[in-house]
């Protein structure tokens, strides 16, 4: 037993049939229920949704714009749906044009392509009546067709099998014996003594791919076919020919047989000789156009459009022989077709927008800007604002209700804004007081007679902490003073009682227990009776102020007592201060530095680029350490160790210039001392070894550098050792210190006289043109040598023996220059003393 109900969802669209199938059991008399719905359950779950989308479209097309514009979009879409429909009826209408000018070209070269099969077929037909062909056994029909094939280039062979196939009267001359009797054309021709087409093959006689025509020959008494005369056409002749058709560019050509295979193509492609045309272009016979003839349109494997046509060239028996199929190109034609379609259409479109745009631009001007106009003009007036200007816009009943409308509007408002001044000014005064006391810098708090607070504004909030809820009620002495100032307070308290009000230093507690130092100023506030009703006190956290003032002190304090000299400048450098420790190292007083520039003290020690670097490197870094020789009061010149550092501004522009320095005067004398001992003889000042072996190498690298010649002269007193056992060696180093002056007085400017080692002495002779410049420095230095000394009324006398080497002939490290004038020294001695010996390089 089976049921059915249908059921409607509530917004009367969605449908669900249910089936009720009850089915008796066998055994019992039970009915079991199946229930089957008959509905997508898409549906149902979509219902809400679908509910959800009409209510929204149904505000939507509420407004009065939206259905003015859908009216307008309904009266227009049936005209643009026709133009439409015009421009493609047109369209298709080209297209078949453009298929009939194809068929057109494809009957033309159908035409010239029958032509060829006519000729042939006339030509047979001519042949198989001469009289030489009568005999096929004959060399006279051999020879026959063979002068006939040099007079026709149109085929490759001729021959002429009797019935039976044997082929022995040929053009060509044959190798073997060749029956022809199995070929189909061969069997046809003779079944119905007609003229008959081959296909596709490879000929017997000549071995070339070719496709065969023949023709029967009749007996001359009785009728009877006796043979066949054969024309053979090579296929590459065919394609030849198909090629002079002057197709279109592009176009695609192909001649088939019977069995659909390629026998000639255009253009010419050997490879598709014998390919089944339908595994080139597929079934192009499936679609026939209007027009009535084999047709297909599609993109071909070169990526060209055409449109192929089928036509057949030659029919025996309603089946065609020889085909021909055209594939004439439509790409050109289709693009000047769809680009007319889109221009046409694309006008159309944008002239039923235009016009769309306008009508809305009408309706919107005309109708809804003025009632979207008086629909503000009631939102404001219900808003208790100024009702907006009314747009003259519009018809003219639109205009005259905005006018009236806010003429009515206008009057209420200016009655109910009455009102509202003379209750804002009532209230100005008090606000303006009220903005001024929150919004103070300085913390306004208000007490009562009690020391209660009842005011508290936001900058008191900052300075103590306490929000204006938690202070509001609270007594001052546990709110932000400290007990143990209460002998202060009390005598404050009693001030106030007198209605004294004043101003005061002290310290207070913040919220979170820290202390800081603030300024008061309490005012009393008197009651009508005379007495006192509460203070206004206005309070500033000066606690920064405080440690800035103490700090101040501070500096002040070291700037005045520091061990070093302190230099304030402005940006440009000059003076603003300076400290006592100062007028101790210069000598100015103070009094004479302000306002002057710090170049008074310079003591032009220093080049312009050494300042330069100086004030770059403040400009780079921020601040300079290094030695400067200024100049003092006195004019003496003394060295300071200098720390200048730049103070910035919070712009982050140079403000000021701190120097720091210190007289090192002392410690340049101590360094020069340090330095004498240990470059210098300390008996006769001369320069020592450790001396004089810089100043060798230096005059090395000079005589390299330019190319000239130095003396290394190793001098040696004779007779000093004498001196020092008879007159002691007191004697003996009064004697080193005067003819160290003698020798050096002997030499030239730049030369260099050391004291190498107890009564030896080195001299270097540099910057000699020629080798033999020395010889005069020499002979000085043996006088000066010689010259007597006179200690403590002692006369002492001794001389000297010098051994001398020459750089560069002597081309040595500096050690060994000295070990060759030592050699040439002992041999000086060995000469008699009292002489100089030059070192033989050999």
């Amino acid at each position: 037993m089976i049921f059915w109900k249908r059921f409607y969802c509530l917004d009367s669209v969605s449908v669900i049939d249910i089936r009720l199938t009850l089915k008796k059991c066998s055994d019992v008399g039970i009915y079991s229920v199946r229930i089957k719905i008959n509905y997508l359950k898409f549906v149902l779950a979509q219902c809400e949704s679908i509910r959800d989308v009409h209510k929204y479209m149904r505000r939507l097309f509420q407004t009065l714009q939206s259905r003015l514009i859908l009216l307008i979009i309904l009266v227009a879409l049936p005209g643009l749906a026709c133009l439409i429909y015009h421009s493609f009826v047109a369209r298709k209408e080209a297209i078949n044009a453009s298929l009939q000018q194809a068929i057109n070209v494809v009957n033309v070269t159908t035409e010239n392509q029958a032509q060829l099969i006519t000729k042939t077929q006339h030509f047979l037909q001519v042949l198989s009546t001469l009289k030489a062909l009568s005999n096929l056994k004959s060399d006279e029909c051999s020879t026959t067709l063979s002068n006939i094939l040099k007079l026709n280039d149109s085929y490759i062979n001729l021959g002429a099998p009797r019935a039976d196939g044997e082929l022995l009267c040929n053009a060509s001359p044959l190798k073997k014996s060749v029956n022809v009797a199995d070929r189909p054309y061969i069997q046809q021709a003779l079944a119905t003594r007609k003229f008959s087409i081959g296909k596709f093959q490879v000929d017997r006689a000549i071995g070339i791919t070719s496709i065969n025509f023949a023709y029967p020959v009749f007996h001359q008494n009785d009728n009877e076919v006796v043979g066949l005369v054969v024309a053979v056409v090579s296929l590459d002749w065919w394609s030849q020919r198909l090629a002079e058709s002057h197709l279109p560019e592009n176009t695609v050509a192909y001649i088939t047989d019977r069995e659909q295979n390629i026998i000639a193509a255009y253009p010419a492609n050997s490879k598709l000789l014998g390919t089944n045309i339908y595994s080139v272009l597929g079934n192009i016979l499936e679609r026939s156009s209007s027009l009535g003839h084999a047709s297909k349109t599609f993109k071909s494997a070169d990526n060209h459009l055409r449109i192929f046509v089928s036509r057949p060239l030659a029919e025996n028996g309603g089946l065609s022989d020889i085909s021909i199929t055209v594939g004439i190109p439509f790409d050109e034609q289709l693009s000047v077709i769809n680009a007319r379609l889109i221009k046409i259409v694309g006008f159309l479109f944008t002239f039923v927008v235009l016009m769309l745009i306008i009508a809305t631009w009408g309706i919107r001007k005309s109708v809804l800007i003025p009632l979207k106009c008086l629909l503000h003009s009631t939102q404001n007036l219900e808003l208790g604002k100024n009702v907006c200007n009314i747009s003259q816009c519009g018809t003219s009943e639109l205009v005259d209700l905005q006018q009236r409308f806010a003429s009515m509007a206008k009057t209420r408002l200016f009655a109910e804004q009455e009102l509202k001044n003379s209750q804002l000014s009532l209230l100005e005064s008090e606000q303006k007081l009220s903005r001024h006391i929150e919004n103070t810098p300085l913390g306004c708090i208000s007490w009562d007679r009690n020391f209660i607070c009842t005011e508290w504004n936001r900058a008191a909030e900052n300075i103590f902490g306490y929000r204006s809820h938690e202070a509001i009620g609270r007594q001052a002495s546990e709110l932000i003073l400290d007990t143990k100032h209460g002998d202060e307070i009390n005598t404050f308290y009693a001030l106030l009682l007198q209605q004294k009000s004043g101003k005061h230093l002290n310290e207070s507690v913040t919220k979170n227990g820290c202390r800081i130092v603030c300024e008061w100023y309490n005012t009393p506030i008197i009651a009508p009776d005379g007495s006192l009703d509460g203070v206004t006190s206005l309070v500033q956290d000066v606690t920064e102020r405080k440690q800035l003032e103490d700090k101040l002190t501070q500096a002040a304090c070291v700037f005045s007592h520091a061990r070093e000299g302190i230099i304030i400048t402005d940006a440009v450098g000059i003076v603003i201060d300076v400290n006592a420790t100062f007028v101790a190292i210069t000598g100015y007083e103070r009094n004479e530095v302000l306002g002057k520039k710090t170049r008074m003290l310079k003591s032009n020690r220093h080049s312009p680029l050494f300042y330069n670097h100086l004030w770059q490197t403040l400009s780079d870094k921020g601040y300079w350490h290094g030695e400067i020789w200024n100049k003092r009061k006195n004019h003496e010149i003394y060295p300071a160790l200098f720390t200048i550092s730049a103070v910035h501004d919070e712009a982050g522009e140079i403000q000021t210039y701190v120097a720091l320095f210190t007289d090192i005067t002392e410690i340049k004398i101590q360094q020069l001392h340090l330095q004498n001992m240990a470059h210098y003889d300390a008996l006769t000042s001369l320069p020592n070894r450790l001396l004089l072996n810089d100043r060798l190498n230096q005059a090395i690298t000079q005589s390299k550098r330019n190319k000239q010649s130095l003396a290394v002269a190793l001098l040696d007193l004779d007779g000093f050792k004498t001196v020092n056992d008879e007159h002691g060696h007191q004697y003996g180093d009064e004697l080193l210190v005067g003819l160290s002056h003698h020798m050096k007085e002997a030499l030239r400017d730049g030369d260099t006289l050391s004291r190498f080692g107890g009564d030896e002495f080195v001299v270097i002779l540099a910057d000699l043109d020629k080798t033999q410049d020395f010889e005069p420095v020499i002979e000085r230095l043996l006088e000066a040598a010689s010259m007597p000394i006179m200690v403590s009324d002692t006369l002492l006398k001794v001389s000297a023996s010098i051994g001398v080497t020459l750089y560069p002939l002597d081309n040595v490290d500096p050690e060994q220059l000295l070990r060759h004038a030592d050699q040439a020294m002992y041999i000086a001695k060995q000469k008699g003393k009292n002489c100089y010996h030059l070192f033989d390089l050999e």
